[in-house]
């Protein structure tokens, strides 16, 4: 009994723990109002939220757009990394035809002397004609 009583269960008893209780409970009753309140304010700020953020992004890259000097540096870092892929992509296209026409020929070369070691001319010239191509 004594513990409910401290507690602020006792109804009856109006000692000052069962005072402390109903100030703490108008206290959480007034809390808990001015929440509702406040979060009704934050769901009336928020119900546009998504309007207005589109409104502000788009009112930001037209801000971006319209700044010449932006644009201008833009616009040369992309001219100047298209610039550079391509003298890249040149590059290595080109080194790769060499690379594959040179490797084509050594072959060629090197299967020609070894036919003309064990065969003898006529042969390497037969088979230089046939692996360059030529004529059959």
């Amino acid at each position: 009994m004594t513990a409910d009583r401290r507690r602020g269960y006792d109804a009856d008893y109006t000692g000052p723990e069962r005072r402390n209780h109903d100030r703490r409970l108008k206290a959480l009753e007034s809390m808990s109002k001015v929440l509702n309140d406040q979060a009704a304010e934050v769901a009336v700020a928020m119900s546009d939220i998504d309007g207005r953020l589109q409104r502000a992004v788009a009112a930001g890259l037209r801000e971006i757009l319209a700044d010449q000097d932006l644009m201008d540096d833009l616009l040369e870092g992309f001219r100047r990394r298209i610039v550079r892929g391509a003298a890249e992509y040149s590059g290595r296209w080109l080194l790769g035809t060499l690379k594959a026409f040179f490797s084509r020929w050594v072959v060629i070369v090197v299967i020609v002397i070894l036919v003309a070691q064990y065969a003898g001319m006529a042969p390497a010239k037969v088979a230089a004609g046939w692996l360059a191509g030529g004529q059959k």
